[in-house]
């Protein structure tokens, strides 16, 4: 028999305290390791090469965009467009009465198997692939989620996304006989979430420094583009 709402609050009440010096500790670690990975891309400028291949190929008027894209104000509404889409697809996905990967499950374990007979250490497991599934799927809600907010306030999709994994958490173990919620896939979750925001990130620095290159070497063509917008 399924608890009551009070004692299943309860329960996860105390799972959320139990764990969340632990998730504040591992979230700390990792935008501490992002975010110095996010400095070495901007310090060894990776894709050089790239802009050195565009700009051969185009010409001043071709690169205006760069500069006349909007970095923070005019978003438009395609990203939202995208947001809703992908949250009813998660929610198609983690609502399902039953696990969406027991049909695949034995697919997974016999490729598991043979990975670990050519040498794949043992940490590659099923609960890797499943930790990994849940931190892949919450990317794009950071991604999108950032680039719908302003730049002071991008940060809020990481917390947003652990509220709506911990209430989809909440959902499966309460109402779905067939699935449970567990505090690792909350983790999970927020972590793809800031992965995401990240990805966000770097693609804006990318911009920014990319508008100041294409400003540095067309001054003139660039100011007239910004007088006549």
């Amino acid at each position: 028999m399924r608890q009551t709402l009070g004692t299943k609050l309860g329960t996860w009440a105390a799972k959320l305290g139990m764990q969340g010096k632990e998730f504040g500790t591992k979230l700390a670690l990792l935008s501490a390791r992002l975010k110095s990975a996010v400095l070495a891309i901007r310090r060894s400028r990776p894709w050089a090469g790239l802009e050195s291949w565009f700009r051969r190929r185009h010409d001043a008027k071709n690169e205006a965009w760069l500069l006349t894209a909007p970095a923070g104000g005019r978003r438009g509404h395609l990203p939202g467009f995208l947001l809703i889409g992908y949250l009813l697809t998660v929610a198609l996905v983690v609502l399902w009465p039953t696990p969406v990967d027991r049909d695949a499950s034995g697919t997974i374990l016999k490729v598991l198997a043979k990975l670990h007979s050519f040498g794949a250490p043992d940490w590659i497991d099923y609960n890797f692939v499943e930790t990994s599934a849940n931190i892949v799927m919450f990317v794009p809600i950071g991604l999108l989620g950032g680039t719908l907010l302003r730049a002071g306030y991008r940060w809020i999709a990481v917390p947003a996304a652990f509220a709506v994994s911990f209430l989809i958490e909440l959902v499966q173990d309460m109402f779905l006989p067939g699935r449970f919620g567990t505090m690792q896939d909350v983790l999970a979750n927020t972590h793809g979430s800031a992965l995401g925001l990240v990805i966000l990130y770097a693609f804006l620095e990318y911009r920014r420094m990319a508008n100041e290159d294409a400003a540095a070497e067309h001054p003139k063509q660039m100011n007239d583009g910004g007088t006549n917008r």
